[in-house]
């Protein structure tokens, strides 16, 4: 894998109420209720990882009207999941996203709960990055999702003189305890599918990221229909 170049920036701290405009379209959406995961796991192959979609659908799925976010293409800015996002049991999940090629200038962040449409949280900071992969923290900005609601999150590094690179997921917490050891597989297999890129990733404080194991995480991209951009 390509070394990632440390990014010159800090990481993303953002607050409430000041509002971002992305050239991006958010539409008004209605979520149906949610129902429990379920806490049994099929019985695949313990040596491979395998992502097994919850039987309630992904988040994107159950949202009955709206418009989706667009899979993007293997060229442009991506985050590093299914077109219709993915679960997690953290309220402060780390995002993985891939830049295609070196850009400096302005990274905007907007985070909106889907169910409501208000902007639930915002960022702009400058930036100077090279091609790579990297990591986007709750944490880290100090801001938590709330089990059952379904959040678009959206990333925009656009300006006028190097084109638009914009892209955004779906992310939705689920209350599941989980007794079994936390791997990759055992994530993949509950449908979990920001909890088991994490487990297979090395972050930085800065951001960067960087895969532990390639060969699971192979497995886990090639079972879910998700293109690794960093490959190819």
């Amino acid at each position: 894998m390509r070394k990632i170049r440390k990014p010159d920036c800090e990481p993303i701290r953002f607050g409430h109420v000041a509002i971002v405009v992305l050239g991006l379209f958010l539409a008004t959406f209605v979520v149906s209720a949610q129902p429990a995961i379920s806490e049994e796991v099929p019985k695949e192959a313990e040596d491979k990882v395998v992502f097994v979609p919850p039987p309630i659908g992904a988040p994107a799925d159950r949202i009955t009207a709206g418009t989706r976010s667009a899979q993007p293409s293997s060229n442009a800015l991506v985050f590093l999941s299914p077109k219709a996002g993915g679960y997690t049991t953290n309220p402060q999940p780390t995002l993985y996203w891939f830049l295609p090629r070196p850009y400096r200038g302005t990274l905007n962040l907007v985070v909106t709960e889907v169910a409501t449409e208000p902007q639930v949280a915002n960022g702009t900071i400058t930036v100077d990055l090279s091609k790579g992969l990297y990591a986007l923290n709750f944490s880290q900005m100090n801001f938590s999702l709330r089990s059952g609601r379904i959040y678009l999150v959206a990333l925009d590094l656009s300006d006028a003189k190097q084109g638009p690179l914009q892209s955004s997921t779906y992310v939705e917490v689920v209350d599941l305890n989980l007794d079994e050891e936390k791997t990759i597989a055992s994530f993949a297999k509950r449908g979990l599918w920001f909890d088991a890129i994490d487990a297979g990733m090395r972050t930085a404080h800065s951001g960067l990221a960087t895969v532990i194991d390639e060969e699971k995480m192979l497995e886990l991209f090639s079972s879910a229909g998700v293109a690794i951009p960093w490959t190819e």
